[in-house]
């Protein structure tokens, strides 16, 4: 498991290494451009399960961590929907990975 940390305190928030690389590209790919949205995800219901979200700013610090060296290739299919919800009225939703043909992973993320 991956983790996303936020905020001055460093809220610790997991995600799988998979996911958490599309939402890195996305969310950083926003903050460089001086936009701020909002991000939210479904939390499992093994764990009480709930939702949540949170209020991304150029201004607050974020840190993306992971448990493994390499996370495999990026769903360009998946990254495009997530931009693309990233970019509406009701910002960032965590979608689940939709399939995606081979001629569509990008170069594997986190190698080398």
């Amino acid at each position: 498991m991956g983790v996303l940390l936020y905020g001055t305190g460093m809220t610790r928030f997991e995600f799988d290494d998979r996911v958490l690389i599309h939402l890195q590209l996305v969310i950083t790919a926003k903050l460089r451009r001086d936009e701020r949205f909002m991000c939210t995800w479904t939390l499992p219901v093994d764990t009480g399960g709930g939702r949540v979200s949170i209020w991304f700013d150029p201004n607050i610090p974020v840190c993306f961590q992971y448990s493994k060296v390499a996370v495999g290739p990026v769903n360009a299919v998946w990254l495009e929907e997530l931009m693309r919800c990233a970019n509406s009225v009701g910002g960032l939703h965590v979608l689940p990975e939709p399939l995606a043909a081979p001629t569509q992973q990008l170069a594997e993320a986190g190698a080398g």
